[in-house]
């Protein structure tokens, strides 16, 4: 059903462990079941991953513009040299009938 919003809604986690409380600190371990801090660095592994991926992503894009933009005001210079010099021509041409017909 249509809300009115144009966001999308965050997805909450439901299940799982609970919020540790500030002052309530557990040990580095000890009573921890085995596995949960292999399991936090591979998910802070896998975040960093998708992070760099996307930080590379984001330069390649950035680059192709910069490389298409230089490329682009290349080839306009080239085709705006290419007209002058045909008008010039088509100038001294003119003027040089100009010329003979006087």
């Amino acid at each position: 059903m249509f809300d009115g919003s144009h966001r999308s809604r965050r997805d909450i986690n439901l299940g799982g462990g609970r919020r540790q409380r500030p002052g309530n600190k557990r040990p580095a371990s000890g009573n921890d079941p085995v596995g949960i801090h292999s399991e936090k660095e591979r998910i802070l592994e896998k975040a960093r991953i998708q992070r760099e991926a996307r930080r590379l992503s984001q330069l390649r894009t950035l680059s192709s513009t910069k490389i298409q933009r230089t490329f682009r005001g290349y080839r306009e210079r080239v085709r705006l040299g290419d007209e002058l010099a045909r008008l010039c021509k088509q100038s001294n041409e003119k003027n040089d009938i100009d010329a003979m017909q006087r």
